[in-house]
C-alpha cells in the first residue's frame, strides 16, 4: 500500500524491556514527507511512533536517536551512514482508543511507522464523549491540535503549577480558571454547589476582569489607618489556644499553658450569667490581695497589669494612686499619705474605675482575651506559679498583631455555620482574598486561618465541593522557613497536609502554584494529581520534579529548562502521558497583572 510505504520508518532490532531500538529506512532521514501532495513531518525525538506486531498497534515515543557507520557491502571499503531511533513503549490502540500502558511488547523485526491522523489525536484525546471538559491551550509541536481536558480528572484532584518567574505561571493558572467558569461554572445550580477561594499575595487576580468578573474580591490591608475590606471571621477560630499560640509566638512547655488557663478562665466568665460581674468580681478581689503585697517590685508590677486591664476597657489612660512605701501599699489622697488600714474602700480609686469598666466588650475578642491574660498573669504572679519575664512577651505579642488583626478580621458572633459559610462569596462563587497591602506576619496568617475555618464547616454542612487556589504557594507551604518559630511552622504545614491528605473525601482541593517547588513540603508535593510545569531553570526545582513525577518521560524533563514562555509540561492523571502544551491567549482584561516592566517603553 502507499500509505504503508510512505509512512513506514524502519523496523525493531532490539527489544530491552520498555526500550526499544529501531533501525531507520535509508530514505526515511529527510525532515519532510510528501503524501498526497501534503507535507508529512518526519520523526524525530519527542515524536510518536507505532510499531505493528500483528493484529496490534504499540504505540512509542522517540527519546533518543543516533547514527553508526556500516560498510556498502561486505568487500567494500566505502562506508555508509545507519541511523537508529531509541524508544520507549507508552501504551497501545484498540479500536478508536489510546489505552496508557504496555499490554505487550514488539519483536525483532516488526515494522514501524509515522501515527495517521487519527492515531494522533487519539493520544491526544484525554476525555470520553460524555465528559465535561475544558480546552486551556494546545500541542507545543504543533501550536494547532487543542488540549481537551476532563473537568472531573483535573478539578476533582490536587494539582500544581510551577515555573520560575516570567515562564507564564499565573497566566495558565487565570486561563484554566477563565475557561472552568466560562465553560463550565456557569449555571446557577453549579455555582450554588461549587466554591473558590483564591489567595492572591501579590494582587495579581484582584482586577476587575481577571479571570472572571462575576467575583467577591477582598482588598487587605494592614499600613493604612483604616484597612480597605475585612474578611468575616468565627470566634470560635480566634478563641482558640492554637491560633493564639500562633499568633502570640508562643513556646510549648511555658508559655502555651499560660494561654490554656486564660482561655479556661475566659470561657468560665462567658458562660456566667452575669458575665460582666463575674469579671468585676474577680478584679476587686485580686486588687484587695495586691493591698497585702509586701514586696514593692511586684506590687507595682501587678499594679500595673490591672492598670492595662482598666485602659484598655474603658478607652482612657488609667494611673492609680496607690504606691509602695518600703515593704507597705498605700494611698495618696489630697497630697496626704494613707495606709489601707485607715481608709475605706471607697477611698482606692480602682473599685471605682473597675465599675466604670466594660472589661467583657465582645466587639474586639481579641482584645478581650488580652485583658483576661494580663488577669491570669495577675493570679499566677499573686500565687507565685511564674517567672513574669517568661510570659509578658507574649501579651506584648498579641497586643503588638492586635491592631493589623482588627483591620484584616471582622469578628462573627452566634452567626449559623450555614450564614456564616456563604458570608465570604456572597452571591458569588470565586473569592479572590488580595493580601498585596498586608504585612509578611498577617500573610502568612491569613491563608492557615481561613482554609482553618472553610475546611472545619465545609465538613460540618457537607458542601459538595470546594477549591482552595494559592499563589505564590511558598510563602505558607515552605518547609524550610527561617523566619518562624518550629511551633508556628510545624502547625502551618500540619494543617494543610491535612487538608491535601483528607481534603478529597470532604470535596475539598487544593490548587497552588508556586516559583519554587523544592521549598514547599514534600508532603504536600507527594499528594498532587496533576502538574503543569512551566520553565524550571534550578537544580533543587529539577531535581524535586524527576522526584515527585514518576511517569514524566526523559524528553519532556530535559525541556523544562529551554520551555519557552507560556509553554509547560502537563502530567499526571488528567493525561494518558506528559504532553508539552501552549497556553492559549487569554482576553487582555482577563489576564493577571503579571506582565513584565517594558523598558523599551519605559526608557525611550
Amino acid at each position: 500500500m502507499l500509505h504503508d510505504a510512505v509512512f513506514r520508518i524502519g523496523e525493531v532490532v532490539s527489544v530491552e524491556g520498555r526500550s526499544v531500538k529501531v533501525k531507520v529506512d535509508k530514505l526515511k532521514n529527510a525532515p519532510f514527507l510528501l503524501y498526497k501532495g501534503d507535507i508529512i513531518k518526519n520523526v524525530s525525538v519527542g515524536a510518536y511512533l507505532k510499531i505493528r506486531k500483528g493484529f496490534s498497534r504499540l504505540i512509542t515515543k522517540v527519546e533518543g536517536e543516533y547514527i553508526t557507520e556500516q560498510k556498502v557491502h561486505e568487500n567494500s571499503r566505502e562506508l555508509d551512514f545507519v541511523r537508529y531511533l531509541s524508544l520507549s513503549v507508552i501504551g497501545y490502540v484498540e479500536g478508536d482508543r489510546f489505552t496508557k500502558g504496555a499490554k505487550e511488547l514488539p519483536l525483532v523485526g516488526d515494522e514501524t511507522f509515522l501515527l495517521s491522523k487519527a492515531e494522533y489525536d487519539s493520544i491526544h484525546d484525554f476525555c470520553s464523549p460524555f465528559d465535561l471538559k475544558i480546552s486551556p491551550g494546545v500541542l507545543l509541536e504543533d501550536g494547532q491540535h487543542d488540549i481537551g481536558l476532563g473537568v472531573s480528572k483535573l478539578f476533582a484532584s490536587h494539582f500544581g503549577i510551577f515555573g520560575n518567574t516570567g515562564s507564564g505561571k499565573s497566566y495558565t493558572l487565570a486561563k484554566i480558571y477563565n475557561c472552568l467558569f466560562k465553560d463550565v461554572v456557569q449555571n446557577a445550580s453549579n455555582q450554588n454547589n461549587s466554591k473558590f477561594v483564591l489567595f492572591d499575595f501579590n494582587g495579581e487576580y484582584s482586577a476587575n476582569d481577571v479571570i472572571i468578573a462575576e467575583k467577591k474580591v477582598y482588598r487587605l490591608s494592614t499600613r493604612r489607618e483604616k484597612g480597605l475590606d475585612r474578611l468575616p471571621i468565627d470566634v470560635q477560630d480566634v478563641t482558640n489556644v492554637e491560633f493564639l499560640s500562633i499568633l502570640a509566638n508562643a513556646t510549648e512547655k511555658t508559655q502555651k499553658p499560660f494561654l490554656k488557663r486564660a482561655l479556661r478562665l475566659y470561657r468560665r466568665v462567658l458562660d456566667d450569667a452575669n458575665s460582666e460581674n463575674r469579671i468585676k468580681q474577680i478584679l476587686r478581689t485580686l486588687v484587695k490581695r495586691l493591698l497585702s503585697v509586701a514586696e514593692k517590685q511586684k506590687g507595682e508590677l501587678i499594679q500595673n497589669y490591672i492598670e492595662q486591664v482598666i485602659t484598655n476597657s474603658t478607652g482612657k489612660d488609667f494611673k492609680s494612686s496607690l504606691f509602695w512605701k518600703m515593704t507597705t501599699c498605700a494611698v495618696m489622697i489630697s497630697g496626704k499619705e494613707y495606709y489601707p488600714n485607715q481608709i475605706s474602700e471607697s477611698h482606692i480609686d480602682f473599685y471605682a474605675k473597675i465599675e466604670e469598666s466594660n472589661i467583657l466588650k465582645q466587639t474586639d475578642v481579641l482584645l478581650d482575651i488580652v485583658n483576661f491574660l494580663f488577669i491570669q498573669l495577675v493570679i499566677d504572679l499573686l500565687e507565685n506559679r511564674v517567672v513574669n519575664e517568661h510570659i509578658a512577651p507574649v501579651i506584648s505579642k498579641l497586643r503588638a498583631n492586635h491592631d493589623a488583626f482588627s483591620k484584616i478580621f471582622e469578628l462573627r458572633y452566634y452567626i449559623t455555620p450555614e450564614k456564616d459559610y456563604d458570608l465570604l462569596w456572597g452571591q458569588h462563587f470565586l473569592c479572590v482574598i488580595d493580601l498585596n497591602d498586608v504585612n509578611t506576619e498577617m500573610k502568612k496568617l491569613v491563608p492557615l486561618l481561613i482554609s482553618i475555618q472553610l475546611y472545619r464547616e465545609h465538613k460540618q454542612l457537607k458542601r459538595k465541593y470546594l477549591n482552595i487556589i494559592i499563589d505564590e504557594a511558598h510563602n505558607i507551604l515552605s518547609y524550610s522557613s527561617q523566619r518562624e518559630s518550629e511551633t508556628w511552622k510545624d502547625y502551618r504545614l500540619e494543617t494543610f497536609e491535612e487538608i491535601i491528605k483528607e481534603g478529597r473525601k470532604f470535596g475539598v482541593f487544593l490548587t497552588i502554584a508556586s516559583q519554587r517547588p523544592s521549598d514547599i513540603s514534600p508532603t504536600i508535593i507527594s499528594q498532587l494529581h496533576n502538574f503543569f510545569i512551566h520553565r524550571l531553570v534550578n537544580e533543587h526545582d529539577l531535581r524535586m520534579v524527576s522526584q515527585s513525577i514518576s511517569y514524566l518521560d526523559k524528553v519532556s524533563y530535559e525541556m523544562l529548562p529551554i520551555m519557552p514562555t507560556g509553554a509547560c509540561v502537563l502530567a499526571g492523571l488528567v493525561t494518558q502521558m506528559p504532553i508539552v502544551m501552549q497556553i492559549k491567549p487569554l482576553a487582555i482584561s482577563s489576564a493577571p497583572t503579571s506582565e513584565t516592566i517594558d523598558l523599551n517603553k519605559l526608557w525611550k
